[in-house]
């Protein structure tokens, strides 16, 4: 029972710094998303190529 609540504070915690990091510097914020979408895409792209490489050898 404690862990959760201590899960739950934490959580609104990591939220609420989330909030305060967008509304100060939002440039610096959207520059660090698009950062993570252009990994996670790059990612995915690759996998598809290994894949793709696997299946037509």
């Amino acid at each position: 029972m404690a862990l959760d609540k201590v899960r739950k504070v934490v959580i609104w915690l990591v939220i609420a710094f989330i909030a305060y990091a967008i509304f100060t510097s939002p440039g610096k914020s959207a520059d660090i998303v698009h950062s993570i979408w252009s990994i996670l895409s790059n990612g995915v792209e690759q996998i598809g190529k290994f894949f793709d490489k696997i299946l037509n050898s």
